[in-house]
């Protein structure tokens, strides 16, 4: 799911041109609204990579955590992101809460410069026929005022 039309374009010309048109599928959409979705979940992998650093606090992100199960059939993997900024481990908040979620942690690592971590979940709760929220988080685009 990609707002900028030109991003989706340039990541479809890639997966053509791997042969992978019938296992990834790019939306031009917004992510933030579940009925983007509805044609593409539950799926099997869930991809959080740069959202969770450009969400305003520690709430925005428990409820999109909250909403992933909408996303993520059972057994699902979700391949996230997170950095750290000023010494704080971010990702320690976003281990927690998909624990919370009903997620399992199946791997995470600090990158070798200890400031980003990423994770893999596998989710272990029954999929969702319904987002708990039509807007599923909100997004401030701007890293410097998230936490």
């Amino acid at each position: 799911m990609e707002l900028n039309p030109q991003l989706v374009e340039r990541g479809q010309e890639t997966i053509e041109s791997l042969g992978l048109t019938k296992q990834i599928e790019f939306i031009n959409g917004d992510a933030t609204i579940s009925s983007n979705y509805v044609a593409a979940v539950p799926a099997d992998i869930v991809i959080v990579c740069g959202v969770f650093g450009n969400l305003a606090d520690e709430s925005e992100l428990n409820r999109l955590l909250a909403n992933l199960s909408f996303l993520s059939k059972q057994g699902a993997f979700v391949i996230w992101t997170r950095g750290h900024s000023n010494g704080i481990p971010h990702s320690e908040a976003v281990r927690k809460f998909f624990h919370e979620h009903g997620f399992e942690e199946v791997n995470f690592k600090l990158t070798a410069t200890g400031d980003m971590g990423v994770g893999i979940h596998r989710y272990l709760g029954e999929s969702l026929a319904a987002p708990k929220e039509q807007q599923l988080f909100a997004f401030t685009g701007v890293p410097s005022k998230a936490r």
